[in-house]
């Protein structure tokens, strides 16, 4: 089976996808990064997002390389065209780095050459509510009527 490569280019942020000491090829720095740094988009392409309920059809509950957005019970399946984030490794509770919208920013600061590690957030099997959306109860407000004295 040929290496997979990221749709994107890594070295436009400064980083490298090579061997990892934690499972597989990880994404590594080569520059120092501050805390709360935007180090790399979450880069996907339109045809890659998916409904919640799309996806379980065609993939089940296959969630590797996809990133899943509850608020708008979308799935971006990564999984044909990986981008740089799908290259992450889940290394709880020392994870430098962290989702937010759809980028990827550093926890603290990191050295360069530090490999960059993710806390698996996006899917958590034990929840299923994928298939209804509770929406909140309206309640009819109560009217303040003034005594007259």
């Amino acid at each position: 089976m040929p290496i997979q490569k990221p749709f994107d280019d890594p070295k436009l942020y400064n980083l490298v996808i090579k061997k990892s000491p934690i499972h597989g090829r990880g994404v590594f720095t080569k520059i120092d990064r501050k805390k709360d740094e935007l180090i790399v988009p979450y880069n996907y392409k339109p045809k890659n997002v998916m409904k919640w309920l799309d996806f379980k059809k065609k993939y089940g509950n296959d969630f590797e390389y996809t990133y899943c957005n509850r608020r708008k019970w979308q799935v971006i399946s990564v999984k044909d065209n990986r981008n740089i984030c799908t290259f992450l490794n889940d290394d709880r509770p020392h994870e430098n780095v962290y989702l937010k919208g759809y980028a990827l920013y550093a926890k603290r600061n990191i050295k360069g050459g530090e490999e960059l590690t993710l806390r698996y957030p996006h899917y958590d099997p034990r929840i299923e509510g994928e298939k209804t959306i509770k929406k909140p109860i309206k309640t009819a407000k109560k009217s303040r009527k003034k005594k007259s004295r």
